[in-house]
C-alpha cells in the first residue's frame, strides 16, 4: 500500500488513535504499541497522551519492523513477558 496505515483518517481522528483509545478504554491491563524505530507517532491524539490514559499504554520500538510482521511480533510477546529482545527493546533505534 505504501502509506502509514496508523496515520490514514476517519472522520475527524486516525486510524491508529481510534483503535488505540478503543484498547486503553476496554478492559486489557496494559497496552503495548509496536511500532517502527522511525514512527513519528503524530498520528496519537492528544487525548491519548493525557496522564489518565498515558499510563496505560507504552510505545516499543521495532528497529527491524522493516523485516515483517513476525519481527515486531516477536518484540511486543518479549516485552509482555517483562523482557527485552534483540529485536528492539526498550530503548529507541
Amino acid at each position: 500500500m505504501g502509506t502509514h496505515k496508523l496515520s490514514l483518517p476517519i472522520r475527524d481522528r486516525t486510524i491508529g488513535s481510534l483503535s488505540l483509545y478503543a484498547a486503553v478504554t476496554s478492559e486489557l491491563d496494559h497496552i503495548f504499541v509496536i511500532t517502527r524505530g522511525d514512527d513519528t507517532l503524530d498520528w496519537i491524539d492528544w487525548v491519548l497522551r493525557m496522564k489518565a490514559l498515558k499510563s496505560r499504554w507504552t510505545i516499543v520500538r521495532c528497529c527491524e519492523a522493516e523485516k515483517g510482521q513476525s519481527f515486531s511480533l516477536k518484540v511486543g510477546l518479549s516485552r509482555a513477558k517483562g523482557g527485552e529482545s534483540r529485536w528492539g527493546g526498550r530503548s529507541p533505534c
